[in-house]
């Protein structure tokens, strides 16, 4: 079979190159840039498979069921369209498009991600249980586009709705500019499930040293290797290192960063004109926002959104949340609680 895949100028090989060099430059890498190679997308799903709670915890993949049985009460029997944003491997999408499917909505299917690969799996895992369902893979860099209403829209019926799915991706972004673009991405109607990755307990820094294990692993150190060595820098001369830290645009928030450093002096193979990677100094590969029910609640209402519906793990390390533009919140949508 052929499927047709839509690439936003944000993901276009000259856009993707000029931002490399970027973060070749700036020892600081975009989250996106540990997506985008086949290889790299296959040692994330390992990491995933082997560390996320949704796949090892059965009382953490309940919490999201719930949320996409809520949601889907709200459009019985009516067209609607789920956008992926970030959709990784699509297991989370599929099991919302079943619930869709479960209440006799018509649902389209866009799975959204910076990684072909991982657009794709997605598609494919949707269309594993629904054949006909109409699918448009679209591959962006979610936190570099601007308003994509024309796109989300193209090709539904005029009174389709749009659920977005926001799913493991608030961790590796900064959480307001993207809630934000999110917010006036919106129409009346549409609805926002979006995850956040928490730090259990009462205090919040302890929290994160509890869920460290998850990130300081060799799968995971072996999936963030596989930009360096697609770079050609030896292995064996650079160390990685895993932490906790305050973020730096949101002082409430705390962090598990990830960093490299060299252990001697690196030339970049790629970019031969760079200053050379000198021994010890630091390079940010990677971080994953850790948030409390209450702060994350706080930033959804900071940035234009009302909690209908909040599900946390047992665990404390994971919650899911339904949501609706604030403005839009005096006005009820039917099959949703005002």
């Amino acid at each position: 079979m052929v499927q047709p895949v839509f690439f936003h100028h944000t993901e276009w090989p000259e856009t993707n190159q000029a931002l490399l060099r970027a973060a070749w430059r700036d020892r600081r890498f975009p989250a996106k840039f540990h997506y985008l190679t086949p290889l790299q997308a296959h040692r994330w799903l390992a990491v995933h498979r082997a560390h996320s709670p949704s796949r090892t915890d059965p009382g953490c993949l309940d919490i999201y069921d719930r949320i996409f049985t809520r949601a889907a009460e709200a459009v019985p029997g009516e067209a609607v369209q789920l956008c992926g944003l970030g959709s990784g491997g699509g297991m989370k999408d599929a099991r919302f498009l079943s619930a869709l499917d479960s209440v006799g909505a018509s649902a389209r299917y866009v799975p959204c991600d910076a990684s072909p690969t991982l657009a794709l799996i997605s598609a494919g895992r949707a269309r594993a249980s629904a054949p006909r369902r109409i699918i448009r893979p679209f591959v962006a860099d979610l936190s570099a586009m601007e308003d994509q209403e024309s796109f989300w829209r193209e090709g539904g019926p005029e009174q389709e709705r749009q659920i977005f799915s926001l799913l493991g991706m608030v961790p590796n972004l900064d959480p307001g500019p993207i809630l934000a673009k999110l917010a006036a991405w919106s129409q009346p109607g549409d609805l926002l499930v979006v995850s956040a990755n928490l730090a259990p307990g009462p205090d919040a820094e302890a929290g994160c040293r509890a869920v460290l294990p998850q990130y300081a692993n060799r799968e995971t150190e072996d999936w963030l290797r596989s930009i360096l060595e697609d770079a050609g820098l030896p292995r064996e001369q650079i160390r990685i290192g895993f932490g906790i830290e305050r973020s730096p645009t949101e002082p409430r928030l705390f962090r598990i960063f990830a960093r490299a450093f060299a252990l001697t002096d690196l030339e970049m193979p790629a970019y031969p004109d760079l200053v050379p990677w000198k021994q010890g100094e630091p390079f940010d590969l990677f971080y994953s926002n850790r948030f409390t029910p209450g702060l994350f609640t706080d930033l959804l209402n900071e940035r234009g959104w009302s909690a209908t519906a909040q599900e946390l793990a047992p665990s404390g390390e994971e919650g899911v949340w339904l949501v609706t533009r604030n403005k839009d919140s005096q006005q009820p949508i039917p099959g949703l609680d005002s």
